[in-house]
């Protein structure tokens, strides 16, 4: 997706968007079609030239090379670089630069239009024109990769737009565009959605879809089929052939259906047990480079109870509930896991202690601790926590990322201010213009944070 170092790049959702423009890029019509993968020890990128890609299974990319077919494993693809597809190829790209813009609506327009189902009028009736049953690929045996990849991503537009403006319809919708069940109208067809369309794991956006329907349940507060379906997921993570990442996206969903329905505290308790199902996972994965994959999910899913208990104390304000933040994460440290994998296999320990280092957990760790040695009134701890966040952290940074790192600045003037209460001389300059420069790049470079405006 977008990392340059040995970790491995992961299939994601919301990441795939970014994958999604990279897929599509216009090569010569004469060009041999390119796969992007990882070398399966050493997680290093290498590329296949080959004559032509082959459909994309969940589990495998197959393809030509000269008359010869072959196939890499799908959770070891960084990116797919096709020839074919011409006008199609043109259409779905544009459409998915929109839909990286937030244009959801004139993405899903032309996404549907390409899938070639969906709802759409008719003689000013709306109507649900079932997708096809075959294709336009070759030999008909089944649909082409263009329109493969337009029924999957004009589900996530609906899903999307639906998430952002709450519009249950659009997510109502999206359930007809991912399941093959009755039509609406006469109820004699079935929609032909996606799960259906591809069943049995005949595409690479297989997984994808079924995260992709758990959201939408979950969006539409259907507890129980949303946690079926998180529970479908975390299942194709453990099938031999699948990315670990599905286990975590799984067994994550228990823990946010309990953070949507507004209880914290059974949130907290799914998410710190969920990771036990990614270490168990460790020792049947067969590549050095997927077990580094697990164990950094595994430190990612333990952040997301952090994450919790972090927000529930930051709301309260009161020093006693960072206590088991600072608990919590003191234990989650790279420092903290080494002792507790030491009875590990090599190759095991190897890979959770990689994962407790990944970026993304190195950053709620700093942030959390930070916070919780602000509460204690340790000072110069939080300003060393919070600075290493605020200095690896950008503008340029999204999400969740982003307001991480304008928290840490936030807090990060704090624990100044509480420092130079007991300082003088030249550690009291430093200590106010770490404050000052700390609150000119909050209000500069995250001018749109609620963090600038506190």
């Amino acid at each position: 997706m977008h990392r340059p170092d040995s970790r491995p790049l992961l299939r994601g959702t919301l990441c795939s968007l970014a994958l999604g423009a990279v897929l599509l890029a216009a090569l010569p019509a004469h060009a041999d079609d390119t796969i992007t993968a990882l070398n399966p020890d050493t997680c290093e990128r290498y590329t296949i030239k080959c004559t032509e890609v082959l459909p994309e299974t969940a589990t495998e990319v197959r393809y030509k090379l000269g008359k010869a077919e072959k196939s890499v494993p799908l959770p070891l693809v960084v990116e797919i670089e096709r020839s074919t597809g011409g006008k199609e190829r043109a259409i779905l790209e544009a459409a998915l630069l929109e839909l990286r813009r937030g244009n959801f609506t004139e993405a899903r327009t032309s996404l549907r239009d390409l899938a070639a189902g969906g709802f759409k009028m008719e003689d000013g009736v709306q109507k649900f024109t079932p997708f096809p049953k075959g294709g336009s690929g070759a030999k008909g045996k089944r649909v082409a990769w263009t329109q493969e990849y337009a029924h999957y991503w004009y589900a996530v537009a609906l899903v999307r737009e639906g998430e952002k403006s709450g519009n249950g319809k659009l997510l109502e919708e999206a359930l007809l565009v991912l399941d093959d069940v009755p039509a609406p109208g006469d109820g004699k067809e079935t929609t032909g959605g996606f799960l259906g369309r591809f069943k049995g794991g005949n595409s690479r956006w297989i997984a994808d879809a079924t995260l992709l329907k758990a959201e939408a349940l979950l969006g539409l507060k259907r507890w129980d089929e949303a946690a079926a379906a998180f529970n479908e997921l975390s299942n194709l993570g453990m099938s031999a052939g699948y990315s670990p990442r599905w286990v975590f996206e799984g067994k994550r969903g228990p823990g946010r259906i309990a953070e949507a329905q507004g209880d914290t505290d059974t949130a907290i308790r799914a998410y710190e047990g969920a990771p036990q199902a990614l270490d168990s996972l460790l020792k049947d994965l067969p590549s050095r480079c997927l077990r580094l994959e697990a164990g950094r999910w595994y430190s990612v899913l333990r952040m997301e109870a952090a994450k919790v208990l972090l927000r529930k104390a930051e709301a309260s304000g009161k020093p006693a509930d960072f206590m088991p933040v600072r608990n919590y994460l003191e234990g989650s440290t790279p420092e903290a896991l080494q002792r507790k994998v030491s009875g590990k296999p090599p190759e095991q320990a190897e890979a959770l202690l990689a994962g407790s280092r990944a970026p993304e957990v190195r950053a709620v760790l700093a942030s959390g601790l930070g916070q919780a040695y602000l509460a204690d009134k340790r000072f110069d701890d939080a300003i060393l926590s919070l600075s290493a966040l605020t200095v690896r952290g950008g503008a340029g940074s999204t999400g969740a990322a982003r307001d991480l790192v304008a928290g840490a600045l936030y807090y990060l003037a704090k624990a100044c201010e509480g420092a130079i209460q007991g300082a003088s001389g030249e550690a009291k300059a430093t200590y106010e213009a770490m404050r000052s420069g700390a609150l000119k790049r909050l209000k500069t470079d995250f001018a749109d944070s609620l963090y600038a405006t506190k």
